[in-house]
């Protein structure tokens, strides 16, 4: 398949790339792959010669996948940090989601974390909301909203198998207590409704080792990880988890 290159082409090149890949061009050096998959962004089932093949089939989604990630403004270098913008649909749908939380609070009479009071608990609902949906849009996967503590354990997870740790503030660290589960994998997200940005990752034994022991809030103590020793996203291990639903009858 061959795409005749046209002005646009020319006019909005990226540096060091070539005409193949022109407007197209993603940010950053990349490799081969990467490139070809930007040149063909266009493509649509149609442009597919013959009878469309797993291969093709895998390859348009792909494409898909990656034109979406860029249009959301996911993609960036491998390992690199992300930023996701929230559109004002999953804006609601965090802020409802954290309501349902609260009320499930007040039913099961959850005790607030040392050092909160009602309000900032309302603000930490929201928060956390925000960035596991921000973490399950970079993903790809179904989120629920479902509170992490539902059933009465610490085992559950937020998104895909992971523990999401969302902090309001970009300065603030990825934290762990002497409470969480050491083989647990948790991810830091930073920032407020509509922008986020997801850091890297760290299992809970690491954070608890290699950081520091600070106060979070008055009278709450955690391990603190810098963001300088947070793994990159790249290497974000997958989790495999049993998949719900099962045969009819």
């Amino acid at each position: 398949m061959y795409r005749p290159h046209g002005p646009a082409d020319v006019a909005a090149s990226a540096p060091g790339s070539s005409l193949e890949v022109g407007r197209l061009a993603p940010p950053g050096p990349v490799g081969r792959l990467e490139a070809v998959l930007w040149a063909f962004e266009a493509v649509t089932p149609g442009d597919v010669a013959g009878p469309e093949t797993a291969a093709a089939a895998a390859l348009l989604e792909a494409i898909r996948r990656r034109a979406e990630w860029t249009r959301r403004g996911l993609y960036r270098a491998p390992g690199a940090p992300v930023e996701v913008e929230l559109t004002p649909w999953e804006c609601w749908l965090a802020e409802e989601a954290a309501k349902a939380r609260n009320a499930h609070a007040a039913a099961t009479g959850a005790v607030p974390k040392a050092g909160q009071h009602a309000a900032a608990t309302g603000r930490d609902h929201t928060t956390g909301a925000g960035g596991e949906l921000t973490t399950a849009i970079w993903r790809d996967v179904y989120w629920t909203g479902t509170p992490g503590t539902l059933d009465g354990t610490r085992r559950e997870i937020d998104v895909d198998g992971y523990q999401v740790r969302t902090r309001s503030r970009h300065e603030y660290e990825l934290y762990a207590d002497k409470t969480d589960p050491d083989d647990a994998v948790y991810i830091l997200v930073t920032g407020t409704a509509p922008r986020f940005v997801i850091r890297g990752w760290a299992p809970g034994r690491e954070i608890k080792t290699r950081g520091p022991w600070r106060e979070l809030q008055k009278g709450r103590w955690a391990h603190c990880l810098p963001h300088q020793l947070l793994r990159p996203l790249a290497t974000l291990p997958v989790i495999r988890r049993p998949r719900r639903g099962r045969a009819p009858g």
